[in-house]
């Protein structure tokens, strides 16, 4: 009995440490695509699938993405890589992407007897939820800059009734 308790604890902490590296291998990730535009990142959980992390940067001058990793498995001995395939296309062009890449992991709606459909929550897959997240902090930036437009016209209108 002491030795299956003896190897659960083994198990944990080496589970513990794994967890450790795989933190460590997602905060060099971000490092190094960090200065280098908009991140947007997004996961997929995975339960007998491998889940994903991936991580989006996108260059506002260009208009593109200019890096993308990711990290895709069941086990944690798995680290990022950078995938080829989204470097260099626009944002609408990842989002059909993600779009389609959505329409396969889910699964059609089934009809009831009654004709009505049974709506199942929709999972959105890592590369929609780095796009959305990367046009979020856009549209966030946008209204920054609005609010600041305003405060400067208000501004100069005080300052011209006086």
């Amino acid at each position: 009995m002491t030795y299956i308790v003896v190897l659960i604890f083994i198990g944990m902490c080496l589970q513990g440490l794994m967890t450790f590296y795989q933190v460590k291998s997602y905060q060099n990730a971000m490092g190094s695509l960090k200065g280098k535009g908009l991140l947007g990142v997004g996961y997929r959980r995975g339960f007998l699938r491998g889940g994903q992390i991936l991580i989006l940067s996108y260059d506002r001058n260009s208009g593109t993405i200019n890096n993308c990793k990711t990290m895709r498995g069941i086990t944690s001995f798995e680290r990022f890589k950078t995938a080829e395939d989204y470097i260099g296309l626009s944002l609408s062009e990842i989002k059909k992407l993600a779009i389609l890449e959505d329409q396969k992991l889910n699964k059609p709606q089934k009809t009831r007897k009654d004709g009505s459909k049974k709506v199942a929550p929709q999972k959105r897959g890592a590369l929609l939820q780095a796009v959305e997240a990367i046009e979020t902090h856009m549209k966030k930036e946008q209204r920054q800059k609005l609010h600041e437009k305003r405060r400067e016209q208000q501004a100069l209108a005080a300052i011209a009734a006086e």
